[in-house]
């Protein structure tokens, strides 16, 4: 270990940075296990702890994610308080045993699970956690008793946690500080409503909720972190009170309503100004409403602007046309460029979405999915090797497998543009072009992904991209290409699934057993009813003698609106069962994002009086293993 890194112990449960209510050591402990569970005792879901700067620690989503992966809170103990350890590193006193923590994942920024409560002080606190799930449900007010974790972290100097090197325990506590809360308790009330324990809820626990949970408990911190005022905090909170938002999203709008504050520009007598979030939101809503976006119902007696120069005029006060905001004379508040470029930038990312999840994502089916964590090679290894399992006589020992691995790679690639929002587009009333513009940047965004994955069969003269063993993907050494059309008679698809279903698992020649091959069949726009037909006709097309079609509702139809050659067609099996094409999305990010260059004195807002909006998407898409995959070109 680095000297500057050092290993603490933590507990996260005093608010503030009064280093006398930090109550950090450097000293590690053992951990144990316990028996003889009651399987009737009362069960909770709950936010253990969320991503969250505590007792002045940063405690980040990436940490939590890898303590979840790595296994670290699976069976955590639950004790009645942060029991105060013996100096000697001695274990916890067992009678504040209250339960133990399973169930557990990450999700949306925080780990989230099941306590049952069992154990010496079990009825203590699942009385707490039941008067806590009816205060949360309408119930008596009582103090805020939640859940805090007992951690020993890895951090550095600057006090940013690196990792969780163990969970001790998520305690009970009074005033958790890092977001630790009861949600319901699962055994009455789901099965009030009729869930059962074998429904895939992940454990009873109601998903719209757990998100409106952690949206409203991100939204607290980054307030907490504002320089507002608590008035404005308070309206901010009954603004998006019952909305999930992304926290990118509500920072945006918490940094442009800071710059407002801060705004040092001179109000003249007379000048008719809203307040600073009065008229934030009508300056926003009032663009939404003009480029034809949905805006609350609170808003709907807002100003109707005839078009973008109106809009700039009342935003920025700029009636000389000199590109620079003039407060003073500004009608819908004390605007900077700032706020003004996010206000564009939100109302175009809006746009551009719009337009991008308008179109069919036709890939989407036939292709596997992944985040990549950086922007160099994606490796997509395919491990083989395990065949089949040894037979073990009685008293016999078991023979080690052995295995190997096979690997494709692919590039990611940055797609990308810039749109500039002109003081010419202002002056002009260019109200269209405004609407416009980021429309196409959403189509194109959809054309860019849709040629890629396009790509994968028609590149090479359709025989798409050659893979690591030297050949092209589709191939008759990969037994997945054919030269027969597709017919109403099923022939030709009945010679691809028979090839299909045949191939074999890669290192042993053992028939893979993919038996509903093809679970996609992909065609041209000139072949689409054909597709059609054979899918949904119930016998044989043609046929005199009522012979039974096999593929009836077998395989869906997806269209490939790029491919141009009327006649060559393809098939994909269930890439749940044998991944072909992968997607992969940088940081996660599936859809493009847009960026803003908003500084008034350098760059294209001082040299062309042009405020520029990027959008950008980094994907990567490749293909890890022929054997989903088949392709007919028809000569």
């Amino acid at each position: 270990m680095k000297d500057q890194w050092k290993r603490y112990r933590v507990q996260f449960s005093d608010e503030g940075d009064d280093p006398q209510a930090q109550r950090v050591t450097r000293v590690t402990f053992d951990g144990g296990s316990i028996a003889g569970v009651d399987a009737d005792a009362g069960e909770f879901d709950v936010v253990g702890i969320r991503a969250v700067r505590a007792n002045g620690w940063t405690l980040t989503e990436e940490a939590l994610r890898a303590s979840v992966d790595a296994g670290l809170w699976n069976n955590a103990a639950v004790f009645l308080n942060h029991v105060p350890l013996s100096a000697d590193g001695g274990s916890r006193p067992l009678q504040n045993l209250a339960g133990v923590l399973t169930r557990v994942r990450f999700q949306d920024g925080a780990v989230v699970g099941r306590v049952s409560f069992r154990g010496p002080a079990a009825a203590q606190g699942r009385q707490l956690a039941s008067q806590m799930v009816a205060a949360r449900d309408g119930g008596p007010a009582m103090p805020r008793v939640g859940l805090s974790a007992d951690l020993e972290l890895l951090a550095g100097r600057d006090r940013v946690v690196q990792s969780v090197a163990r969970v001790h325990s998520l305690d009970v506590v009074f005033d958790p500080a890092a977001g630790g809360e009861f949600l319901r308790q699962a055994r009455e009330q789901f099965e009030a409503r009729n869930v059962s324990e074998g429904d895939d809820n992940h454990g009873g626990l109601m998903q719209d909720e757990l998100r409106l949970l952690l949206s409203e408990r991100m939204r607290d911190g980054v307030l907490a972190g504002s320089g507002l005022d608590q008035s404005v905090r308070d309206r901010l909170r009954s603004q998006y009170a019952g909305m999930v938002v992304s926290r990118a999203e509500f920072s945006r709008t918490v940094r442009s309503l800071e710059d407002l504050v801060r705004g040092s520009a001179v109000r003249l007598p007379g000048a008719r100004l809203d307040s600073v979030s009065d008229g934030f939101d009508r300056m926003t809503f009032s663009l939404y409403r003009l480029l034809g976006l949905d805006v609350p119902d609170s808003e709907s007696s807002g100003p109707r602007l005839t078009g973008i120069r109106e809009w700039y005029l009342r935003s920025t006060g700029d009636y000389e046309f000199r590109g620079a905001v003039q407060a003073e004379h500004a009608q819908f508040a004390n605007v900077t460029t700032a706020v003004m470029a996010n206000v564009c930038a939100d109302a175009i990312n809006k746009l551009m979405l719009g337009a991008f999840n308008m179109r069919e994502k036709w890939w989407e089916p036939i292709c596997s999915h992944r985040d990549l964590d950086n922007m160099q090679t994606m490796n997509m290894i395919q491990l083989y090797g395990y065949s089949t399992l040894a037979t073990v006589a009685e008293g016999g020992t078991y023979a080690e497998l052995t295995w190997d691995d096979y690997k494709e790679t692919a590039s990611p690639v940055k797609k990308g543009n810039y749109v500039g929002i002109t003081l010419e587009m202002m002056a002009n009333d260019d109200t269209e072009a405004f609407r416009q513009i980021p429309m196409l940047l959403g189509s194109a965004a959809w054309n860019t992904v849709s040629d890629l994955v396009s790509a994968v069969f028609t590149a090479s003269a359709g025989v798409g991209p050659t893979l690591a063993d030297g050949d092209a993907l589709f191939h008759t050494n990969h037994a997945n290409l054919l030269t027969t059309a597709f017919g109403a008679d099923h022939t030709a698809l009945d010679a691809v699934a028979t090839a299909m279903m045949k191939q074999t698992e890669l290192g042993s020649g053992r028939r893979l057993g993919v038996l509903n091959a093809p679970r996609y069949v992909v065609v041209p726009i000139d072949l689409r009813t054909a597709a059609l037909v054979v899918r949904n006709t119930k016998y044989k097309a043609g046929g005199s003698n009522n012979d039974v079609n096999p593929y009836f509702e077998s395989y869906e139809v997806i269209v490939a609106p790029q491919w141009t050659d009327a006649t060559d067609w393809a098939a994909v099996a269930d890439p749940a069962l044998s991944p072909g094409i992968i997607v992969g999305y940088w940081a996660g990010h599936r859809e493009p994002e847009i960026f803003v260059a908003d500084d008034s004195v350098v760059g294209s807002m001082f040299t062309n009086d042009e405020m520029r909006i990027k959008a950008r998407w980094i994907v990567c898409v490749g293909v890890g293993n022929y054997r989903g995959l088949h392709k007919s070109n028809v000569a």
